[in-house]
């Protein structure tokens, strides 16, 4: 998370999907090569809150390439290679991911990769 907050391009993050009470945030250019993808809950302040929502991103309807080797940044846990990413996010809760096109590592995409990753 710090080396992502401390990049060298010093590029701000982009909110690039406000829906309701779900944001998607974007820093789509780091020094080397990758990106980073935030899902954000925020929930609308009301007691009927739910205590998690379950959002889902494409990356290519970010301007990204399709093919993505995913790294969840919170859990250190590379997830493989995949298209798009569904993930529950709780109340006030984020959901931290670096994206490295998958063209740029040939040969290095883990065991067991998937298309789309449900975590």
């Amino acid at each position: 998370m710090i080396a992502i907050d401390q990049d060298k391009l010093g590029k701000a993050g982009m909110r690039v999907s406000p829906k309701g009470s779900e944001e998607v945030w974007l820093r789509s250019e780091l020094e080397d090569g990758s990106a980073a993808l935030v899902l954000f809950y925020k929930g609308n302040g009301t007691a009927t809150d739910a205590t998690s929502v379950q959002m889902s991103v494409t990356f290519a309807d970010l301007g990204l390439a399709k093919q993505q080797l995913v790294r969840d940044v919170i859990n250190h846990r590379d997830l493989g290679s995949m298209e798009s990413i569904t993930a529950d996010v709780e109340l006030h809760g984020v959901q931290t991911f670096r994206l490295t096109p998958s063209d740029s590592h040939r040969g290095r995409t883990p065991a067991g990769s998937r298309v789309t990753q449900r975590i």
